[in-house]
């Protein structure tokens, strides 16, 4: 009959909706320039894999790093990334070891974002449905109407 294209669940930001806010909010205001999966999970209380799943996933919002050691990658915000000084420095010219906070501004516009795409694919799951729906009942009342003049 009809194809849509499938939306991969995984990439839903409706299906880890609580995870991202969680992380966004989290990366956003910790002094740490960039933490690992596991030790974001282990701070929020959140599983693992979940953390793992959503900082690979959403490649918009966190940024990969890896760790010099051969350790497992390091995640931030790109939006935090970008902040960064380009020398690596901090005004007094050390290395850097942390980083303030973002702007309330700044964060409240990631966490728009991300509520934004997640009500997207609500609508979105919504209008296939209805459409489906309608298809459904245009078939079954044509098939009615021609039994009908059939019959």
């Amino acid at each position: 009959m009809f194809t849509t294209p499938a939306i991969v669940s995984d990439r839903l930001y409706s299906r880890h909706l609580e995870t991202i806010i969680a992380l966004v909010s989290y990366l956003a205001i910790t002094s740490s320039k960039s933490r690992t999966a596991v030790l974001m999970a282990n701070d929020l209380g959140l599983e693992a894999g979940e953390v793992k799943t959503v900082v690979e996933t959403f490649k918009a919002l966190f940024r990969e790093a890896p760790d010099p050691q051969g350790g497992p990658p390091y995640y931030t915000l790109h939006l935090r990334y970008a902040m960064r000084s380009q020398d690596g420095k901090d005004v007094e010219g050390e290395a850097e070891k942390s980083r303030e906070p973002i702007s309330d501004a700044k964060l409240d516009s990631l966490l728009r974002f991300v509520v934004h795409k997640s009500e997207q694919e609500t609508a979105l799951v919504v209008a296939r449905r209805s459409q489906w729906i309608s298809v459904t009942c245009a078939v079954i009342a044509a098939m009615a109407a021609l039994v009908a003049t059939v019959g």
